[in-house]
């Protein structure tokens, strides 16, 4: 009869965190409609949109190149039945909320008061508007993966171990959830995922400690069984994307995306002063190194992978600090990231904050010496983790938002993990303890609370501040588009550094129409999918385009000029002039200026 009594009041208790946690997610979904309007956060985000839909090809394509194949392939059905439909901005805010809807029902089935549920719910609306709301507002592809990994490590962590008489299949059911949102999150942004495999680590041996006999056969089969579905499901989808991009096409594009990523986003261009002799050998002149420094090298086919490589390679080893050095640089810039830099709304406030919480609890609460120390390990453990993931940050010299945000979501759901599992532990011994528990709930939630109200106005005005500056920079973007959409016979190509800045918003009503323009440069450029589309308005290379088609036009900003192709076409030996042959306005100033070259091929004499 108790035994009943107990399974109905444990199914209760799951059907209200059900329900409040549901309830909390559609009200923070209406909220946000209604507030704000989402935006791709990058144009990053833009083109993988444009390839999946067939706003870029003309038709749905899997190969989005930045994701990996299946997720891709699988964003592109939906194109092929409803055009024009925002399926892609859909899939991450479906995986977004879904996330929070998970994480909220789990602290939901861990909490009995309502006094507990009213002060989590307000917890979770302060820490939402000081350091959440950007990353659901501004999505980005990098940070879903962030965030639907990071859910996976909080709910195996805070999953209920049972005892030894437990099933390995039980085991794998109750992770499943975990399982699979850390195969998602490969699928949609593998580098990511990979930098959160040190904390998959922490979780696991955290979690596998605590298990009443670590080292019995039945533990070593459950944990390595969630491991090797893990690992199998990622292998599989790796092996999945490795034949869809197994063409010399793909294959070619894929050494030159690696290596233009290395040359951009780790190193340096060199400059061609100074330099002379190592472009020479390449067989580059200054007029197309000053193509790689403003990401125009799409008009040179010479600009391959393997030069990309080779002046990467030679970046790297005329960098100014050795390995030594910059590892050197890489402690002191996490250290001044730790007690010297803090700007708010900042991130660190709140991790240092939840690291200082979760020790005061496991040195104040009455517990074991043994437990005691498990617990202080684990935060020992993986405050060493976070230092040398933000080392290599530091190291690489290259901290986005997006990255750094998602390092910190990982982070700030691994320590709220622990203090529910503290919390827990203390709920299972005597009367004594829950009350003193009770207190420590008080405590708890009363300093995170601080923490994020200290930060909440800071967050909602850099919020505010990037909504503003996008409303006021995209009707140019929009006018640009208008304009092509209006010149449909025409081709366009965009300076890429002129429109970089724009971005778009999620539910934009947008006719489905291939686009008549392309960037000059950019991540795409030069792969198979790019020659398709040149191919669709009947050109080869976006040279050849400029130089024989008096359809193909050149766009960049009005305050710049376009010296550096004319130069660039001089030095190839090419009789050409350029003339400014439109104008775009926005508000009856001009934004864009419209060039068209011209050579006795197109109509020059």
């Amino acid at each position: 009869m108790r035994m009943t009594e107990q399974t109905e009041q444990k199914k209760n208790r799951i059907t209200r965190a059900d329900w409040i946690a549901a309830l909390f997610t559609v009200v923070l979904i209406v909220i946000t409609g209604i507030l704000f309007d989402y935006y791709y956060n990058l144009n990053d985000d833009m083109l993988m949109k444009d390839l999946t839909s067939g706003l870029y090809t003309g038709t749905p394509e899997g190969h989005n190149i930045q994701m990996l194949f299946p997720v891709s392939f699988l964003l592109s059905l939906p194109y092929h039945l409803i055009s024009g439909f925002s399926w892609y901005g859909i899939f991450y805010l479906v995986c977004n909320y879904s996330c929070i809807f998970l994480i909220i029902r789990r602290i939901m089935q861990k909490t009995h008061s309502k006094w507990a549920i009213a002060s989590l719910v307000a917890l979770g609306i302060t820490f939402l508007g000081a350091f959440f709301l950007w990353d659901l507002i501004l999505i980005q592809y990098t940070v879903t993966s962030a965030i639907l990994g990071s859910t996976a490590i909080f709910l195996f962590l805070t999953n209920k171990s049972l005892d030894q008489t437990e099933s390995i299949s039980s085991f794998i059911k109750m992770n499943l959830t975990s399982i699979v949102l850390v195969i998602l999150a490969f699928l949609v942004r593998s580098e990511m995922l990979l930098l959160l495999i040190p904390y998959i680590g922490v979780a696991g041996l955290v979690k596998w400690s605590r298990e009443e006999r670590p080292f019995s056969t039945l533990n070593f089969k459950k944990y390595f069984s969630v491991i090797g579905l893990m690992a199998t499901g990622i292998l599989i989808g790796f092996l999945l994307n490795r034949a869809a991009y197994s063409s010399e096409e793909w294959k070619e594009f894929n050494a030159f995306f690696d290596n233009r990523t290395q040359l951009y986003d780790y190193q340096k261009i060199p400059p061609y002063t100074g330099n002379e002799e190592f472009y020479q050998e390449l067989g580059l002149a200054e007029s197309q190194q000053k193509l790689l420094e403003n990401y125009n090298f799409g008009l040179d086919e010479k600009i391959d992978s393997k030069i990309m490589g080779e002046i990467a390679t030679y970046a790297a080893s005329i960098r100014e600090l050795n390995t030594k050095q910059r590892i050197v640089e890489a402690v002191k810039g996490y250290y001044r990231q730790l007690v010297k830099e803090w700007k708010l709304p900042d991130w660190d406030v709140l991790i240092l904050g939840l690291y200082g919480i979760g020790l005061i609890c496991v040195f104040f609460c009455k517990s074991t010496l043994r437990r005691k120390f498990d617990h202080t390990a684990a935060y020992a453990i993986l405050f060493g983790i976070r230092s040398i993931i933000w080392i290599y940050l530091h190291y690489g010299e290259r901290m986005p938002l997006r990255l750094t945000h998602s390092v910190y979501i990982a982070e700030c759901l691994i320590l709220t993990a622990f203090l529910l599992n503290l919390n827990e532990e203390l709920q299972d011994h005597t009367y004594t303890r829950v009350q003193k528990s009770n207190k420590m709930n008080i405590l708890v939630v009363t300093v995170i609370t601080l923490l994020c109200l200290v930060n909440l106005r800071p967050g909602m005005d850099q919020l505010h501040t990037e909504i503003v500056r996008r409303e006021t920079v995209n009707p140019e973007y929009l006018a640009l588009q208008e304009y092509c959409r209006d010149h449909s016979d025409s081709y366009f190509l965009l300076d890429i550094y002129s429109v970089v800045n724009y971005t778009e918003k999620v539910f934009e009503s947008d006719e489905f129409l291939i686009k008549n323009y392309d960037y000059m440069g950019g991540w795409g450029c030069k792969s198979p999918l790019y020659y398709d589309k040149l191919k669709t308005f009947q050109m080869d290379t976006m040279l050849n385009g400029i130089l024989e088609n008096n359809t193909v036009h050149l766009i960049s900003k009005a305050d710049s000029n376009m010296d550096w192709l004319k130069q660039y076409l001089d030095d190839m030996g090419y009789q050409a002039e350029i003339f400014q042959t439109d104008v775009i306005q926005n508000q009856e100033q001009d934004i864009f200026h419209v060039y068209q070259v011209q050579t006795s091929k197109n109509g020059l004499e």
